[in-house]
């Protein structure tokens, strides 16, 4: 019980004051923030790893990580993919986020960067501190922009987010619920016709074309 309060106390110190209008939920290992607004729901997860000598913390490994979910996006996504889409990866994201991401957390190439900071006693000042600034100067700008669904949109376009391929299909979504299927034909062009996925290509030209949204 005094690792998991020590734990507590670093993030109550460093991290909570950074996330303002976020509720803090600790869920086993992970301390996750939630922003609820009228299209989004927001989260910043921090799982921890924790290191025990002698039945005392000394050393705490972050995995920070953003979590953005649209439900009517994803709705939409559920529908399509049921009719369009095979990969088992994306059924799961379906369920759980439409935009997920780790926290990169140091300024090296992105080869390079961190997904994770180590904390001990010695050094928890210096780490939390690169956590904040990592929170305050990109990643809550970022969620600032993510509120909406034309804010996720404009954050494609200015290629603030990235996806793999397929997992395209969720601006492909936006695009559509925003009466915009020109967009989401060459969205679905550039992500899978010229990625050879030609059948699944097809399976979603045809459900734009065929069906009224």
């Amino acid at each position: 019980m005094k690792n998991i309060n020590n734990t507590r106390l670093l993030f109550q110190k460093y991290i909570t004051p950074a996330m303002q209008g976020f509720k803090l939920a600790v869920r086993g290992n992970s301390f996750v923030y939630t922003r609820t607004g009228s299209e989004s729901v927001q989260q910043v997860e921090f799982v921890t790893q924790t290191s025990i000598n002698n039945g005392e913390l000394v050393f705490l490994r972050i995995y920070p990580r953003v979590n953005v979910y649209f439900e009517k996006i994803n709705e939409f996504a559920r529908a399509i993919f049921k009719r369009c889409l095979t990969e088992a990866g994306i059924e799961h994201s379906i369920n759980n986020s439409t935009y997920c991401i780790p926290v990169y957390t140091d300024n090296k190439t992105d080869s390079e960067n961190r997904d994770s900071v180590d904390i001990t006693f010695n050094n928890c000042s210096k780490e939390a501190e690169i956590i904040q600034n990592v929170l305050c100067e990109k990643v809550l700008p970022l969620l600032d922009r993510l509120k909406t669904s034309d804010g996720f949109i404009s954050c494609w376009e200015n290629n603030n987010i990235m996806y793999p391929h397929r997992f395209a299909i969720y601006i492909i979504c936006a695009y559509i619920l925003k009466n915009n299927k020109e967009k989401a034909v060459v969205t679905a062009e550039d992500f899978f016709k010229k990625n050879d996925n030609i059948s699944e290509y097809n399976a979603l030209m045809n459900y734009i074309k065929t069906n009224d949204i």
